[in-house]
């Protein structure tokens, strides 16, 4: 199996982490860029809500609404960041080769302008790189003894809560989840 970082790029950030040697080792929860902007207006009395716009042109900001969209969007990138540069110092420290570090669905492309490690953005599950990511994950799991369980949502989230009920009912000791946003309607 070939190691890798998964980031999957919703509400949440998930990190999952593929070593070589363990398979499936476990992962990271943290804000996503929309949670972060959100709280920043509903947990604040003073500051207003952000429009849907992740573009800055600067890093410092002329107005309140510029100071906000530029501290999430730089701020996010660096969240990420720290947390690879702890993966990555861990694994080293143990003697891992280097992991392909992916990075999936709908703000994936932003840290193109904020992230120093690079990576692979993989903005749909029906891209032809998951077969052997998934064949890998297959490999890594059985060495460990487990089974590999997939679930197809088609970008439902009634279908993606319904999966992970039923994972969680099961028992499934981990998961890996690859959340994909299609905002094109005609794709």
């Amino acid at each position: 199996g070939t190691p890798a970082i998964v980031i999957d790029m919703g509400t949440a950030v998930t990190f999952d982490i593929i070593t070589k040697t363990h398979g499936y080792e476990g992962g990271i929860i943290a804000p996503g860029v929309e949670l972060m902007r959100r709280y920043l207006h509903e947990q604040t009395a003073l500051l207003p809500k952000l429009d849907d716009s992740l573009q800055i042109d600067r890093a410092i900001g002329q107005s309140t609404l510029e100071d906000m969209r530029i501290g999430t969007v730089i701020g996010f990138g660096g969240m990420i960041q720290a947390l690879l540069d702890g993966v990555l110092a861990e694994l080293s420290t143990r003697g891992e080769p280097t992991p392909h570090v992916l990075a999936t669905s709908g703000t994936a492309e932003l840290l193109k302008k904020t992230l120093r490690t690079p990576f692979v953005v993989v903005p749909d599950i029906t891209n032809p790189i998951f077969p052997p990511i998934i064949r890998g994950v297959e490999d890594a799991l059985a060495r460990q003894g487990y089974v590999a369980i997939l679930g197809n949502t088609d970008g439902e989230a009634s279908r993606e809560a319904s999966r992970l009920d039923t994972f969680r009912e099961r028992g499934i000791d981990g998961r890996l989840l690859a959340s994909v946003e299609r905002e094109d309607s005609a794709v």
